[in-house]
């Protein structure tokens, strides 16, 4: 009954979506020519490849999948994790769509467009990079106080596929400028090839290293696909000045990596175990990872950008 359930459900939630968004998925049209959508086959087209990769996953790997991860720890850890990480650059990308898009419409020279992919990756790595070093310090200790021991190996399945995804994350403007200049095409083939890539890497590294193995391959799939490959088109093609992009990154790296050292120093100091543990290392590291990115790596844009919401807190609770 429970399964059932569970498809039953699914499937609903499904068919919700496909009778509310009907004419635009529905890739015939009989009332006008031509009566094929081209765009909509090619989207169903890559809905369909997208879906191969856990299909064949799930069909060979199906029970040791299950049992080392269908809990509820587990399950929790990674949708709160990954939730978080989503929502903030999302919410940090709301508006740059139609300002690219203007931007590529008004012909704006290759150096602005550089200069707003460097400017909003920066924004973005200060905010990832403070979660992936928070998640290096007091991951660890949080997956054993919440879900047990037996569940640590899933605090270095997520190391291993954040460290790769944040680049992505911080570069997620690209796929914006990718779409203002309707060149996405390219994109859209390195990540079929790189998944097609990572399902067979992933089944000898899963046989050889368990969940681990699976994670290096999706990490490892991340690294050649989503960061080199790309980054070179962005230069090559889309003429964005990685050069500069990298340089300043690794500048900004220089100030969380000490921050890191440091919370792991703190964190041999500090003997007190559970939640008041975590929370403690947890404010110290934030301190010093914000007094040091705000006087050796952040620049004056970006300070007035994080003091706008306290300022505002400040003006409406002043008034």
């Amino acid at each position: 009954f429970k399964e059932m359930f569970f498809v039953v459900i699914q499937l609903g939630a499904i068919m919700a979506v496909v009778l509310l968004y009907w004419k635009k998925i529905f890739p015939f049209n009989f009332n006008k020519k031509p009566f094929v959508e081209k765009d909509i086959i090619i989207m169903w087209t890559k809905i369909a490849l997208a879906c191969v990769p856990a299909a064949i996953i799930g069909l060979k790997w199906d029970d040791q999948l299950n049992a080392l991860f269908y809990n509820v720890q587990t399950v929790s850890i990674m949708l709160i994790l990954f939730g978080v990480l989503f929502i903030i650059v999302e919410n940090h990308n709301k508006g740059k769509i139609p300002k690219v898009t203007n931007m590529i419409t008004k012909n704006a020279s290759d150096k602005e467009i550089s200069d707003l992919f460097i400017k909003t990756g920066r924004i973005q790595y200060i905010i990832m990079a403070f979660i992936l070093g928070g998640f290096f310090i007091v991951g660890k200790e949080f997956m054993v106080v919440w879900a047990g021991r037996d569940y640590i190996q899933a605090y270095y399945i997520c190391l291993v596929i954040m460290m790769p995804l944040t680049i992505p994350l911080i570069q997620n403007i690209g796929i914006t400028i990718l779409q203002a200049k309707n060149m996405h095409r390219f994109r859209s083939k390195v990540y079929i090839t790189i998944a097609i890539v990572n399902i067979f890497c992933s089944i000898p590294l899963a046989k050889l290293f368990g969940g681990i193995g699976a994670a290096l391959s999706t990490g490892i799939s991340l690294l050649i696909g989503n960061i080199i490959i790309m980054n070179i088109y962005y230069y090559k093609k889309i003429k964005i000045d990685i050069p500069k992009f990298w340089k300043e990154i690794i500048l900004m790296t220089i100030p969380i990596a000490v921050t890191i050292g440091i919370g792991f120093i703190i964190n041999n100091m500090i003997s007190m175990v559970g939640y008041g543990g975590i929370f403690i290392k947890g404010v110290l590291y934030s301190v010093i990872y914000f007094l040091l990115m705000w006087n050796l790596a952040i620049n004056g844009y970006e300070k007035d950008l994080l003091m706008g919401p306290i300022v505002k807190i400040k003006n409406k609770v002043m008034a």
